[in-house]
């Protein structure tokens, strides 16, 4: 994180999934798997639209991600340390259920040291 002059528990914004293209609506569903995400807002020296591949998890009443691998706009892959939301992630949305999570299209992710 440091190549990137990114400090811990600072963050930008990100579409959640661009899978799911975007539409009028304000939120989509995720599950658990693997997701890649995009920058919508640069934090250090990561630019607006970068990709950023993890997994997300989906128990409990929470979304939980880690993300692992960024590519950068220039295709430059590099190794990263992301979480999806905050420390403890996101809170579901009314109308989720297990295995099918309302979220919002565009949330955050937050720089940590190590995973949660």
């Amino acid at each position: 994180m440091r190549k990137l002059s990114m400090n811990e528990t600072g963050g930008a914004s990100i579409l959640t999934d661009i899978e799911q293209p975007g539409t009028n609506s304000e939120e989509l569903i995720v599950r658990d798997g693997p997701i890649v995400s995009l920058t919508v807002e640069s934090y250090g020296d990561m630019p607006t639209g970068t990709r950023l591949y993890g997994q997300l998890w989906t128990g409990g009443g929470r979304v939980t991600g880690r993300y692992t691998r960024a590519e950068l706009p220039d295709r430059r892959v590099i190794p990263v340390c992301l979480v999806y939301g905050n420390r403890d992630g996101g809170e579901w949305l009314p109308g989720s259920k297990a295995g099918a999570v309302r979220m919002p299209r565009t949330w955050a992710y937050t720089v940590v040291h190590a995973f949660p």
